[in-house]
C-alpha cells in the first residue's frame, strides 16, 4: 500500500509547535463573556472541548452561530505572535535526519502556519500542511490515503483530547498527547491517557523515548 519508504509523523500546530494556548483560551473566554455566561476554567475548556466543537458551546448555553464563533478565533489569532517552543526547531530538524515525513495538521489556517514556518525557516522540514482540520479523524484518514500509507506507519502528536481521539479513531495507535504549561495538570493528563494516548509527554523530544528505531514499512 505504501508509496513512502520513510515513517510519517502527523503534528498538530497550536499548543504543540507554537505557544498559543493563552490566546486561544482568551478567545473562548470572550465568546462566553459577551453572552454574559460564566466562562469555563482553562482546565474545563481543555478537557471538555471535543469534536464536534459546537456541542461544547451549546451545552453551556452559548447561542452564537458557528461561523461567528470561528470569526472570534480568527480575530484573536490574527495578531498573535506565534513563538516556537524551545524544542520545536531542534525536534523538526531531528525528524528530518531520522528520515520522517512530517505533515502538520491543524485547525489553524494554512496561510498562518506557512507564515510562521517561513519566519522560523522550517519549511524544508515539513512535507505537507493541512489547515482548518477540525474533524481530525476524517482528516487523518484522508491524509493517509493521499500519502498512501497505513495507520501503522504513522506517529501522531497533538496537545488536545480531540487530537488523540481522532488519531486513535483513524487507526493510528502511536498517538502521543503533549501537554505544556497550564495544560499539564494531573486531571488533563489523566483524561488524555483515558482518551487512548500511547503516552503523555511534556516535550517533543520525549517522542524519541518511544520511537527509537525507525519503523520497517511493508
Amino acid at each position: 500500500m505504501s508509496s513512502f519508504r520513510s515513517p510519517v509523523l502527523f503534528l498538530d500546530f497550536d499548543g504543540t509547535l507554537v505557544e498559543s494556548q493563552k490566546v486561544i483560551y482568551e478567545a473562548v473566554y470572550h465568546i462566553f463573556d459577551r453572552e454574559d455566561i460564566q466562562p469555563p476554567s482553562f482546565e474545563e475548556y481543555y478537557v471538555g472541548l471535543r469534536h464536534p466543537f459546537l456541542d461544547f458551546y451549546r451545552s453551556r448555553g452559548v447561542k452564537a452561530h458557528e461561523d461567528d464563533i470561528g470569526s472570534v478565533f480568527d480575530r484573536f489569532m490574527a495578531n498573535h505572535t506565534y513563538d516556537f517552543f524551545s524544542d520545536t526547531l531542534p525536534f523538526l530538524q531531528s525528524t528530518f535526519f531520522r528520515g520522517y515525513t512530517v505533515v502538520v495538521i491543524s485547525g489553524n489556517t494554512i496561510e498562518t502556519i506557512e507564515r510562521v514556518f517561513q519566519k522560523h525557516t522550517v519549511t524544508p522540514y515539513v512535507r505537507k500542511i493541512v489547515g482548518r482540520a477540525y474533524d481530525k479523524e476524517t482528516v487523518f484518514r484522508k491524509t493517509m490515503d493521499s500519502l498512501r500509507v497505513s495507520p501503522k506507519q504513522v506517529v501522531a502528536v497533538g496537545d488536545s483530547i480531540s487530537d488523540v481521539e481522532g488519531a486513535r479513531a483513524s487507526g493510528i495507535e502511536r498517538a502521543y498527547g503533549i501537554l505544556r504549561g497550564p495544560a499539564r495538570t494531573s486531571k488533563i493528563q489523566q483524561v488524555m491517557k483515558d482518551s487512548g494516548a500511547h503516552a503523555v509527554i511534556g516535550s517533543l523530544h520525549e517522542v524519541w523515548n518511544y520511537e527509537r528505531i525507525p519503523m520497517i514499512l511493508s
